[in-house]
């Protein structure tokens, strides 16, 4: 409960969110929009479609620089126009030449010329 009141109005929750017991649900309407996947960042992501939002949570502070580079250029290729990338919080590094913060957090990408390269 405190964490989906949490910075979220109340209009929002119940247009968006279904009670299940004690615990809130998104309703099926929004779930049926949104593709989960699993896949390597170091692979390029060619035959998954473009992305609107990709989020990579407490993963890229973990890897080398090289690796950190190749992912974020894999994810920058994936993402669609004006598509995001959102990062932990707890992670740090410079924002790359791939992307430019538009948030704490949150990036849009700069390589829209190169996906049909």
């Amino acid at each position: 409960q405190f964490e989906v009141e949490r910075g979220l109005p109340i209009r929002t929750l119940t247009a968006h969110f279904e009670k299940v017991g004690e615990f809130w649900r998104m309703q099926d309407r929004i779930r049926a929009l949104v593709r989960f996947e699993r896949h390597n960042l170091l692979d390029e992501a060619r035959g998954l479609g473009s992305f609107d939002l990709i989020l990579c949570c407490n993963v890229l502070g973990g890897l080398e620089a090289v690796a950190r580079e190749i992912a974020l250029e894999n994810i920058a290729l994936a993402l669609a126009p004006e598509g995001l990338l959102a990062i932990g919080g707890s992670e740090a590094f410079e924002t790359p030449s791939t992307f430019t913060q538009v948030a704490p957090g949150l990036f849009r990408s700069n390589a829209l010329g190169r996906k049909a390269a």
